[in-house]
């Protein structure tokens, strides 16, 4: 687990540290300042319409926040827990906003920040024995957008808007033919979009009969964390993919989208499925063709028509219209376009503009040289030429039962770090006099380890506490109160964060003390 002070495998560590970040005071209430956070859901600051869950991954330490997952995880299930998560039956967006759990209202939506992205929990389902959550971009304006250039690629960039930063992109490599040849203009797994743009890799077509020379994944791509995983020797990218199920794992992909029922169309579309073409003649089923398959295996992707609809409720996921809304400054009703300098190319008719609608991967079901997109509105679908620049708003699966497993300290190396600072939220005073709490329950809620740090602490210690393999506990850390969430464990009161566990080995505890600029800071958290 690269980035943390100390790896263990199959070991509970906990950390308590006396650190202070020198933005910890800033970093909470930036994450959701800007639109990133749903203008997919409102074009306000109105957060009614949603709830929203802070980053789930430190790139840094290369850990998953238990407490944030913990915090997902509410919001999903009906006891807090993977157990409680519905997935034998898919639960579509409707039925999320529906739920009533962890506090959250019925009708809104939920919405995660990973990798420093905002995202729209679109569907619950299953891969293999694993549950998934399905999440769609909030927007094509981020705030990890910020600062990025223009003509970043050569078919795609990122183009700066009154509200924010957006990412636009060709979908072909700005061509398009109405013949169909060895690789159809649009066909997603040869498209300049998946390879490039979301940063998958392969061959793109330049023409009906030609592909590109390989192309790499690259570590300075916004999505590098997405897509680079352990196999590769670009970066240093070896965790958040293993929380990620690929296409090839989810049978709603692999097999037949439902397009003529859930969306009333008369024919099936070419890229809904990675096995299977369109139906509307043989010269459009792609389905045999060499490369077709391949985004099977993305762990990003650009969802299918069939999957977010453009209507109201159509579609697989069942969407709103507000979770399909984009963003694009000025959106009237009309169809409007903003600047940009993404080259547009001889055959690119959208000239210096680029348009709010958001790409699907679906062809056009009876031509080679379109794909559908849906309106900035998030109400209708309109299909364009594949050589214009639109948004961009991918898709993933989330792997809850990989995050679960995480989150309860299961798993060689889990990489969970939860942390439960000394400063009350929002703001910076610096507590440097706190003691802790640091206890550890049995299933009956008897206390079996009890410590308490002090502040003063200068020196490193390490207890180790036995536990009986297989058994749940509870840690508790215990801190003053309005420094922390409050909990009751067996008719008692504590304000603390408190994490459960079924124990692999002996439960680490060590005390470290550190100093920043801006003095001691109290933090307890466990790798």
């Amino acid at each position: 687990m690269k980035g943390s002070p100390i790896v263990v495998t199959r070991l509970f560590v906990i950390i308590l540290s006396f650190v202070i970040a020198c933005t910890s005071g800033l970093g909470v209430g930036l994450l959701y300042s800007g639109y990133s956070a749903l203008n997919a859901l409102s074009t306000s600051t109105d957060t009614s319409t949603y709830v929203k869950v802070d980053e789930l991954w430190d790139s840094e330490a290369k850990a998953m926040s238990g407490d944030n997952v913990s915090k997902l995880l509410s919001y999903l299930s009906s006891d807090g827990t993977i157990d409680g998560v519905q997935a034998s039956t898919p639960q579509t967006a409707t039925d999320i906003r529906g739920y009533t759990y962890g506090g959250k209202s019925a009708e809104q939506s939920v919405v995660v920040r990973l990798g420093g992205l905002d995202w729209i929990v679109t569907y619950i389902s299953t891969a293999g024995d694993d549950k998934i959550a399905t999440l769609w971009l909030s927007n094509c304006i981020q705030d990890a957008f910020v600062g990025r250039s223009q003509t970043e690629g050569e078919k795609y960039g990122y183009v700066t808007t009154s509200v924010g930063t957006g990412l636009y992109s060709d979908w072909s490599y700005d061509w398009y033919s109405s013949t169909v040849g060895t690789y159809p203009s649009n066909m997603y797994s040869t498209s300049y979009i998946r390879v490039v743009t979301l940063n998958n890799g392969g061959q793109y077509a330049t023409s009906n009969s030609a592909l590109s020379s390989k192309q790499s994944k690259i570590s300075s791509s916004v999505f590098a964390e997405f897509t680079i995983d352990s196999t590769s020797s670009v970066g240093d990218f070896d965790a958040l993919t293993d929380y990620i199920v690929t296409p090839n794992q989810v049978s709603w992909q692999t097999g037949r989208q439902d397009s003529k029922n859930l969306i009333s169309w008369s024919y099936y579309m070419n890229n809904e499925s990675t096995t299977l073409g369109g139906d509307y003649s043989s010269t459009y089923d792609y389905s045999s063709k060499s490369h077709y398959s391949e985004w099977g295996s993305d762990y990003l992707w650009l969802p299918s028509l069939t999957e977010m609809g453009y209507n109201n409720t159509n579609g697989l996921w069942e969407v709103s219209i507000e979770e399909r809304k984009n963003y694009d400054g000025n959106y009237d009703g009309s169809t409007t376009t903003v600047s940009s300098s993404v080259s547009p190319g001889s055959n690119n008719t959208s000239s210096t503009h680029t348009y709010a609608y958001s790409w699907s991967r679906s062809a056009y079901d009876s031509l080679s040289n379109y794909a559908y997109s849906v309106n900035p509105s998030g109400a209708n679908d309109l299909d364009y030429g594949v050589h214009n620049a639109l948004a961009v708003r991918p898709a993933l699966h989330l792997n809850l039962s990989a995050l679960s497993t995480s989150a309860s300290g299961g798993g060689d190396e889990s990489g969970v770090e939860v942390t439960i600072n000394g400063v009350p939220d929002g703001s910076a005073t610096i507590v440097d006099t706190t003691q802790y709490n640091v206890s550890v329950l049995d299933s009956s809620g008897a206390i079996v380890y009890s410590s308490t740090f002090d502040s003063g602490a200068t020196n490193n210690t390490v207890t180790t506490v036995s536990l009986q393999d297989g058994s749940t506990y509870t840690l508790l850390a215990q801190v003053p109160a309005g420094y922390a969430t409050f909990v009751t464990i067996s008719g008692q009161t504590y304000y603390a964060k408190v994490i459960n566990f079924v124990a692999q080995s002996d439960l680490v505890i060590g005390v470290e003390a550190r100093l920043r600029s801006q003095g001691w800071f109290d933090d307890v958290t466990m790798y």
